[in-house]
């Protein structure tokens, strides 16, 4: 990794050397500044240096100061942010109206000021703007679930869910999505559309299998999106049913062009409101620990 500082015009403010998280910037004896080279392979290239230098004196491998750029003074404060919060729900009900790409483009673009845990690209995403496509992996998905309730009858099959899917999601099988799978909820023939819920556009937020913390970050990518499609007036709603039925299903993975070494680890659909609301939601929180 080629990092370096510019010592022709480093102030020796010694900023970077506070603000780096990895703690690979210090003073030497001359009182210059400059990388801990044995540690420098650590570098997160978070560019938080490069941000707080002034005089633009530092060089990260792989980071650009043409991605710097300066701030204007905050205009959102906390009533204002917590009225545009309140505006948000959970869309399920979609106009008949496809989405026009600009508009998705725009919301992507704020994926740029996202944080990420230890790989800044970890994150992949495949955007289905055609309404077409999600009801061609539907039957697909629908049968998925169909399947789902005869292989928890199964004591064998039942107990390598609960070892491959953890704790928490085999519970949310067995006590939010059975109850509602043996009424037929996600049959498609029976019951319509209840996976995807006719929206006309579906995002996968996906990355390699073995990727650092990709988890984490594809969840906080997920929250951006959501936020930035609520800004420009698109309703959307976080999806868990759709990443199972293509992490195991080759067909969806092929249909999707998901890399068979990816997995999908979150998805959100996409659209107009059908319906607008003039009363927000409020949902008390009372497990709330206070430690002072």
């Amino acid at each position: 990794m080629n990092n370096n500082i510019n010592h022709k015009t480093c102030k020796k403010c010694h900023l970077c050397i506070s603000i780096c998280p990895a703690k690979i910037i210090e003073e030497k004896a001359d009182k210059t500044v400059d990388f801990i080279q044995k540690k420098i392979h650590t570098c997160l290239k978070c560019s938080q240096c490069m941000a707080i230098c002034e005089t633009q004196s530092i060089l990260i491998d792989g980071c650009s100061y043409e991605n710097i750029f300066n701030l204007n003074e905050s205009v959102v404060d906390y009533e204002k942010f917590y009225d545009f919060l309140s505006h948000r729900r959970s869309v399920r009900n979609f106009k008949n109206k496809n989405i026009e790409k600009e508009k998705i483009e725009k919301i992507i673009e704020i994926l740029s000021l996202t944080p990420f845990g230890a790989k800044e690209q970890s994150v992949e995403l495949t955007i289905i703007n055609n309404r077409d496509i999600i009801e061609k992996a539907l039957p697909i998905m629908s049968d998925f679930y169909n399947k789902m309730e005869s292989w928890l009858r199964n004591p064998f099959m039942k107990f390598m869910i609960k070892k491959n899917a953890g704790i928490e999601k085999y519970h949310t099988i067995t006590k939010h999505l059975l109850p509602r799978i043996k009424l037929g909820h996600y049959d498609i023939k029976k019951s319509g559309d209840n996976i995807t819920r006719n929206a006309p556009a579906l995002i996968l937020f996906h990355s390699n299998k073995l990727a650092e913390e990709h988890t984490n970050d594809a969840y906080i990518w997920l929250t951006y999106v959501m936020l930035a499609a609520n800004s420009i007036g698109l309703g959307s709603t976080i999806i868990g049913l759709v990443p199972p039925a293509i992490n195991k299903t080759k067909e969806l993975k092929q249909l999707f062009g998901i890399p068979l070494d990816n997995e999908v680890v979150t998805s959100l659909i996409l659209g107009y409101p059908k319906y607008s609301f003039k009363k927000g939601i409020k949902r008390p929180k009372t497990k709330i620990n206070w430690i002072e």
